[in-house]
């Protein structure tokens, strides 16, 4: 009977709360659809993504991916650089020094403006022997 309670409790609790499943949908469904978009550019998938959650982003793309860092820019593009990520996803929540990534929908500092999807802009990163 205790099991039976604590069950409906976290259910009711969780569920269908933002924190709960519905909010896990939610960015499910928006990474599959950023995923789409990258797709037409990079349809291997072999493109490393450089996202706010990873391990998110992953589960929903099958596409490796890797945090972004909290530092600049510069510690964005050495991120980059270092672990050869193609593309960036910048989202509501992203560290404060990308507010440029987020506010602007243009080219910046060797990434290309991709375009935005449900409120989620995505670049992707110039080759560095084209910069």
């Amino acid at each position: 009977m205790a099991v039976a309670i604590t069950g409906v409790l976290i259910v009711q609790k969780f569920g269908g709360s933002e924190y709960g499943f519905d909010a896990w949908n939610q960015y499910a469904q928006r990474y599959a659809n950023i995923e789409q978009a990258i797709k037409k550019e990079d349809p291997t998938q072999s493109g490393i993504v450089l996202v706010i959650n990873p391990p998110g982003y992953h589960l929903a793309s099958g596409r490796p991916a890797i945090a972004i860092p909290s530092g600049d820019e510069s510690a964005l593009n050495a991120a980059a650089d270092d672990f050869e990520a193609r593309f960036l996803i910048v989202e509501y929540d992203h560290p404060p020094a990308l507010d440029p990534y987020f506010g602007n929908k243009d080219d910046r500092n060797g990434w290309v403006y991709l375009g935005t999807i449900d409120e989620t802009n995505i670049y992707m990163r110039i080759a560095t022997e084209d910069m």
